[in-house]
Order: C-alpha cells, then structure tokens, then sequence
C-alpha cells in the first residue's frame, strides 16, 4: 500500500489487554482505492471494525495486469499485540 496507517488497538480490549487477530477481505479498483472490506474472521467484533474502518482507507499502486489497470481481491491479516 502506498497509503496505510495502522488499525487503532480498541480502547476497551487494550485495557483488559486482550490480544486478537482479524482476516479481511480487500477489493482493491484499478485506481488504487480501496472498493470494499470484508471481514473473513476475527477474534473480537472490536478488532474487526477498527481493521475495517482503517483498510477501507488504505491507497494501493494502481493494480495491472499487461499495462491494464484492473480491480484485484487480496486476503490480509492484522495482529493486534501488545507491545
């Protein structure tokens, strides 16, 4: 990603100290932008709208595939630890 800040750790889990671990689903359009988030499994509903909120926000390179740019679907998962 040319664009990418890092999923806020949610305040209530970071508190107890509750560690997780959310799998999304990223449509990535032909201009770089993220088109949609789906959240494929997570550990706490608190990880998976913070990772959502923020992936939807990301900016990519512009996928292509032969000099044409194209919508392309990538997996990523993110780990909330604490430090």
């Amino acid at each position: 990603p040319v664009y990418r800040p890092a999923p806020p750790y949610p305040s209530a889990e970071l508190r107890a100290g509750i560690e997780g671990e959310v799998e999304l689903q990223v449509t990535i359009g032909g201009d770089g932008k993220v088109l949609s988030v789906r959240t494929i499994r997570a550990t706490h509903e608190a990880f998976a709208k913070s990772a959502t909120d923020t992936v939807s926000k990301w900016t990519y390179k512009p996928p292509r595939v032969s000099g044409r740019h194209v919508c392309v679907v990538v997996s990523l998962t993110h780990k909330f630890e604490l430090k």
